[in-house]
């Protein structure tokens, strides 16, 4: 590993990273970082003092709530099972119901134990940070457990469960809205707005040109279909102006399957590329 290539080679001298949406896991990186220049590390004993640089102060409730999270979302096994992926961003004609491996009653309280030092603690951007992501996080899996149960009644012709289900999912966006919207780096607004001002300078074409592009690479990503929703963004506006859309869409047609017997025109890859470019345009 990275500790033995360090002893073995006399020009080691630090090691970097240059990966796609690194924007995500702090913690990871920053241990990552750390076993660089340590043989062994003793993940409790450097996630106690981890905790202490990055939120300003010592907190008892923010240790607990790190002991739970770091014995369940980060010590899940197999591809994606700790996130569960995002639904919120998932075509809808291709989920399959998944569960989390962990007690969403136990996340909750974890994150509550997080907030009770909020006076103490949230003068740090990376607690604010944390918070963020473990109540998307959290709504993420709600919304998935919604989903499931949605199903469930689809595939028993029970209607009445279906709309209680359908009601509760798809509010699960406006609140996975709200919460990113805490957060500068996660708005929509910010990330086009990035490309207007470099371009406020330049002539129209330039300004037409880099936002257009700034929108592409959250949507569809190049001319090839092939990669739309490669970035799989959860930017709030996002969230409740496309992903709640297709979601409603879906629904829609299968609460009329449930009513009427109303066959279902499911959309494809092409039809998703589409609505992003109008998206990107208007």
């Amino acid at each position: 590993g990275i500790a033995a290539c360090r002893n073995n080679s006399p020009y080691m001298t630090g090691i970097g990273t240059i990966s796609e949406g690194q924007n995500n896991n702090p913690v990871l990186y920053q241990l990552l970082f750390a076993m660089t220049w340590e043989d062994t590390i003793n993940v409790d004993d450097w996630l106690d003092d981890y905790l202490v640089r990055r939120y300003g102060a010592p907190s008892e409730n923010a240790r607990s709530a790190w002991e739970w999270i770091e014995e369940n979302l980060y010590s899940a096994t197999g591809l994606g099972c700790n996130t569960n992926g995002s639904i919120i961003s998932t075509y809808p004609e291709s989920y399959s119901i998944r569960r989390p491996q962990y007690s969403l009653r136990e996340f909750e309280a974890a994150i509550s134990r997080l907030m009770r030092d909020y006076d103490l603690l949230s003068a740090s951007e990376g607690y604010l940070y944390d918070l963020t992501e473990l109540m998307r996080q959290y709504v993420n899996d709600y919304a998935t457990l919604q989903c499931n149960e949605l199903i469930e009644a689809y595939n028993a012709n029970d209607l009445e469960t279906f709309l209680e289900k359908k009601e509760a999912f798809l509010k699960a966006f406006d609140v996975m809205n709200a919460v990113q919207a805490t957060q500068k780096e996660q708005l929509a607004g910010e990330w086009i707005g990035k490309a207007a001002d470099w371009a406020q300078d330049m002539d129209d074409f330039s300004m037409e040109s880099l936002t257009f592009n700034a929108k592409a690479l959250i949507t569809i990503w190049s001319t090839s279909v092939g990669l739309t929703n490669y970035a799989v963004r959860n930017y709030e506006g996002m969230i409740v102006d496309i992903y709640k859309v297709w979601w409603q869409t879906y629904l829609d047609k299968l609460e009329a399957k449930l009513t009427d017997g109303a066959a279902i025109q499911a959309l494809n890859a092409n039809d998703y590329y589409k609505f992003y470019c109008e998206w990107i345009v208007n």
